[in-house]
């Protein structure tokens, strides 16, 4: 979640359990929720894995979070 109303994070860390790579399942900047559609989801469109330790879980991926959004990821 990033609940900042205008900063956006590019490059922003998030740590996970899986050493696969990660996908969008699904986000709150679709245009039916009155987004931007400033994300891309789908199989194609991959987060691959960081071999490195990040807030306690051994692996991480570095994404794009727009202002105002929610992200739900899925490993592969």
């Amino acid at each position: 979640f990033n609940f900042h109303p205008t900063k956006s994070f590019e490059h922003y860390r998030i740590g996970t359990y899986w050493k696969s790579n990660h996908y969008i399942l699904f986000h709150t900047d679709e245009p039916q929720f009155a987004g931007h559609d400033r994300l891309k989801k789908g199989p194609e469109i991959s987060f691959p894995v960081i071999h490195q330790g990040w807030n306690n879980r051994p692996y991480c991926i570095q994404i794009y979070i727009p202002s105002r959004t929610a992200i739900v990821f899925i490993p592969q």
